[in-house]
């Protein structure tokens, strides 16, 4: 029962192996994890599954080419690592099983991951205590029982290492998890994620001198503008170009937001002239939040607020707006709904009050702008009932100043209707 100096040496040099093993294993599950928990988030399953595969499978080709590369040098290998010629036999017959068990320990690890990415780490947890369980249980039932030594000690491992690939891997087999294994679904593109670039489109580097230090951004134009213009810039799953020019927009849009309260007339009711525009606001934004889709969810809400300055708004227009503006100016938006006395009215901020919800039926427009044309040119637009028919239309488009130049001595002689979208009006001299 007694483990030699070089034995235990051993140990030691293998501890180097199975840090390599865990890097690799590591490196890969929660590279992946996070891109999975992100598509999972925005219910892209495609993007779950793809990304966990090509993990996964990576992560079996990395451990088949340590396993091959480290059997075929183990002794130079374990040297290496620090091996002397003592420890050498002992620290060959314990790193061997690990070896060959390389793409199993591996994956597992990336297995381990995937699971907990996906909020089940109690599946995790299953594989990860049995491994160690047995490990515990095989070591001394190898080393001493069956007289193995240090080699009975690699093949605990090992084997305990295995079976916990195999349990994780049912989870994935059996359905429990939402990404899935397939090899077609392995991916060989570099990246599907989006980076932020220097100016310029280069990769930001301290060596290139292009690194923006948030800390400016903030101090130059506020936390929520760099929060808002990160979030603006572009797709989260497409590399975007940093513009500091840029950024100054961003800061004008949420001036805009401020200036506002201003403007407002004194109603805690939407206005109808801006119910439509509000309805369709929200249900574009919440869709867009939810497929984090940040960038059109905040377009959505600078069209809004254009129409708020061309329309007029009331206080009850603006709360609307505090509320969806809110996950990405937070702190602005506290201090608007504390200046419009909302914070006082419902005893909550704004981060705090339930999300709007809007009225299928309003945002569906009842009236429609068509575009009026005259033998192809066009000559200008008119405003009509959604769905109208065509001679409604067509009188409309003839009330126009520039349709009755053009048709002047002219006989119309052909309607061409593109439903709430435009009309043309074909003509030819009068005989």
């Amino acid at each position: 029962m007694v483990v030699s100096t070089s034995a235990s040496g051993a140990v030691g040099i293998v501890s180097s192996l199975m840090a390599i093993i865990q890097a690799l294993g590591f490196t890969l599950g929660h590279g992946s994890g996070t891109i999975i928990s992100r598509s999972l988030g925005s219910r892209n399953t495609d993007a779950a599954t793809r990304f966990a595969s090509t993990s996964f499978f990576t992560a079996l080709a990395a451990g088949v080419v340590l396993a091959v590369v480290g059997l075929a040098t183990l002794p130079s290998f374990m040297m290496l690592l620090g091996s002397t010629e003592t420890i050498l036999p002992h620290a060959c017959a314990y790193a061997r099983p690990i070896l060959i068990a390389a793409p199993l320990m591996i994956s597992s690890l990336v297995m381990n991951n995937i699971l907990r990415y996906e909020g089940k780490a109690n599946f995790a947890m299953i594989g990860l205590v049995t491994g160690g369980v047995l490990n515990i249980v095989l070591d001394p039932i190898l080393m001493f029982g069956l007289g193995l030594g240090t080699a009975g000690a690699g093949i605990a491992t090992a084997l305990s290492q295995s079976i916990s690939f195999c349990i994780l891997l049912s989870m994935f087999l059996r359905g429990k998890t939402v990404s899935q294994f397939r090899i077609a679904a392995v991916t060989r593109e570099a990246r599907e994620f989006g980076m932020i670039l220097g100016e310029g489109g280069e990769k930001m580097s301290k060596s290139r001198g292009n690194v923006v230090n948030p800390n400016d951004i903030v101090a130059q134009y506020g936390a929520d503008t760099m929060r808002l213009h990160i979030m603006f810039i572009g797709d989260f799953e497409k590399a975007v170009t940093w513009s500091n020019e840029a950024v100054k927009g961003s800061k004008r849009f949420l001036d805009r937001c401020w200036n506002l309260m201003e403007l407002a007339q004194d109603s805690d009711e939407i206005s109808g002239k801006n119910a439509s525009i509000i309805h369709k606001t929200i249900k574009k934004v919440t869709a867009d939040i939810d497929d984090l889709k940040m960038n059109t969810a905040i377009a959505a809400l600078m069209a809004m607020v254009n129409e708020f300055y061309a329309s007029g708004l009331t206080r009850g227009d603006l709360q609307q707006l505090m509320l969806m503006l809110s996950p990405f100016a937070p702190h602005m938006v506290e201090e608007m709904w504390e200046l419009t006395g909302y914070a006082a009215k419902t005893g909550k901020m704004a981060m705090q009050m339930p999300w709007p919800t809007w009225d299928e039926s309003k945002t569906v427009d009842s009236h429609v702008e068509m575009a009026v044309q005259v033998n192809g040119k066009l000559k200008g637009t008119v405003t009509v009932d959604m769905d109208s028919d065509e001679e409604t239309v067509k009188a409309a488009a003839l009330a126009l100043d520039k349709v009755q130049k053009a048709a002047d001595g002219m006989t119309v002689v052909k309607t061409i209707l593109v439903k709430n979208k435009l009309i043309n009006l074909i003509v030819k001299p009068a005989k």
